[in-house]
């Protein structure tokens, strides 16, 4: 046989009518979109994060970073929180707060004693040791402090001019969550406390400020029986970010505590709070002021089931749909969570009638913390109407807890 290098002449079209060629004997390598698929869907993973987006999609991609509860449905022992995960282990806080009951404190649910929160004042003499809040009668107050007049609020009272740091410290015991409010007075006497700085803490020794840049004031609050003199009460905040507010000035001696609610309040988690006098109306003076306060707390309720589900609302493909893909970003909380068995991904382009389960596979992590799954190119029963379902087993709180922080779907 001759050698011709054209083909055309070892094989005419007329001799391969029907039938097909191998890549390999072509030596032509299959395109495999899926490295590009996924990076894509990690991008946009990584955008809807940045931007706090809620769920979306586009002609061949869902995303859902759980920044709302929107997207999701069929919450089954599971729930979205506000810290944008789904879990079937979890903590919820309200939406709105109420008023800490200083002697009938409640963790999960149940009513501890009033040795569960404590005090400690600093540079108040040799108040320096921690002492529980106790109750006399009808006057709440903290044992080596000053005591209000009513059964509102607890009081902090110092004197000594305007040298010194004083600080005052409240231990919950516990984390707490606060928000929404805090209603704060002071009693009017000459020379007493004029601008004072909010802070809390995890530890009680790395301090963060309450930011006061977008709070309000709503009304009066008095703690006292006498009425307010003028001048008396909380006037602005200052210093934004830097935790501080201010009082007016008052020139006449008087024992009225009146004040104001600041609303607006940034939510904050503290097991510590704290007050520092920042300066006083008049150094000359070193007659007795003082603060008194309510805070206002975010009960929370857990979950914890071993089991759980949820999917997302269905979206439309703009065609059939026969294979479909996923990336889920997830978080092990507690204990190491298997894919497949504690985390199990399912896939259906028919509404839910019929679902194929994954198999998932591992990706580099996300972010620290956080972790990475995939699947490609699953069979799924034909359709237009795409959903996924994502399945919990074997969760236990402080053991073994999964949080799903996002999903993306590819078809």
């Amino acid at each position: 046989m001759a050698n011709y290098k054209d083909l055309r002449y070892v094989f005419p079209a007329s001799s391969i009518a029907s039938g097909t060629i191998s890549n390999s004997r072509l030596n032509i390598t299959s395109f495999d979109d899926n490295k590009l698929v996924n990076d894509i869907s990690t991008l946009a993973l990584r955008q809807a994060s940045n931007e706090n987006k809620g769920a979306y999609n586009t002609n061949s991609m869902y995303v859902d970073v759980f920044q709302d509860a929107t997207g999701v449905t069929g919450l089954t022992n599971t729930a979205r929180t506000d810290d944008e995960f789904v879990a079937s282990v979890y903590e919820i806080f309200a939406s709105t707060a109420t008023k800490l009951d200083w002697f009938s404190p409640r963790q999960n649910g149940t009513t501890v004693g009033a040795s569960n929160y404590q005090v400690k004042s600093v540079g108040m003499g040799d108040n320096t040791t921690y002492a529980d809040m106790v109750e006399s009668g009808a006057i709440q107050y903290i044992s080596h402090a000053k005591a209000q007049t009513t059964n509102e609020g607890n009081g902090w009272s110092h004197s000594g001019g305007n040298t010194g740091t004083i600080e005052f410290y409240a231990d919950y015991k516990e984390t707490k969550r606060f928000s929404t409010r805090l209603d704060i007075s002071k009693n009017n006497n000459w020379g007493d406390i004029n601008q004072v700085r909010l802070q809390y803490s995890l530890n009680g020794t790395d301090w963060s400020n309450v930011d006061m840049s977008g709070i309000s004031q709503s009304g009066s609050v008095s703690y006292g029986t006498s009425s307010a003199s003028s001048g008396g009460g909380l006037t602005s905040s200052s210093g934004t970010s830097a935790g501080l507010f201010s009082f007016n000035a008052n020139s006449t001696s008087h024992t009225a505590i009146s004040g104001f609610t600041m609303l607006g309040l940034p939510d904050f988690d503290a097991r510590y709070i704290r007050f520092q006098k920042v300066s006083l109306h008049s150094a000359a003076n070193n007659n007795v002021g003082g603060i008194y306060w309510d805070f206002y707390n975010k009960e929370k309720s857990v979950g914890a089931s071993a089991t759980g589900s949820f999917e997302n609302n269905a979206i439309t493909a703009p065609s059939s749909i026969s294979s479909m893909g996923a990336i889920i970003t997830y978080q092990d909380n507690a204990g190491t969570n298997a894919l497949n068995t504690d985390i199990i991904l399912k896939l259906s382009a028919d509404g839910g009638s019929n679902y194929s389960t994954a198999t998932l596979s591992a990706m580099p992590d996300f972010a620290t913390g956080i972790k990475m799954a995939k699947v490609n190119d699953l069979s799924v029963t034909a359709g237009t109407s795409l959903k996924y379902k994502l399945e919990f087993a074997n969760q236990s709180l402080s053991s073994k807890e999964a949080r799903i922080r996002g999903v993306s779907l590819q078809y």
